[in-house]
């Protein structure tokens, strides 16, 4: 199974030991990335790491800000995290290929995930 698959991550965020929210990230496709264009999400918070995962990023992004948390995170290049409110440019292609190039660390998307220049966007919604 590739990430861009029907697949969705559930985490549940806890603060000081009490369950407060539960969210689930929702794939919303693989974008392209250069350094030509206009980034995908607004804003860089984790990395460079020698492996970053889904579960990783997206605590990044649920965390990084308060008390509100973003709502799209997504990996470049299997080592940087990216979050935002919004996606800010690009259309999401019809294939997975450039977003299904690195194995997924942690699994829970599937086999594939990241590129070079792709990357495989995710929304958090709040279950």
């Amino acid at each position: 199974m590739l990430c861009s698959a029907l697949t969705t991550l559930i985490v549940l965020l806890s603060v000081q030991g009490v369950f407060a929210a539960i969210f689930k990230a929702v794939p919303k496709g693989c974008y392209l990335l250069s350094d030509e264009l206009p980034p995908v999400l607004e804003l860089e918070v984790a990395g460079p790491l020698d492996e970053m995962s889904q579960t990783t990023c997206m605590t990044e992004c649920l965390t990084a800000r308060k008390p509100k948390p973003f709502n799209y995170f997504g990996i470049a290049d299997r080592r940087w995290c990216y979050c935002g409110d919004r996606i800010v440019y690009g259309l999401p292609y019809q294939s997975a290929d450039l977003c299904n190039v690195f194995p997924c660390v942690d699994g829970g998307f599937g086999n594939r995930c990241q590129g070079f220049v792709g990357m495989e966007v995710f929304e958090l919604v709040l279950v």
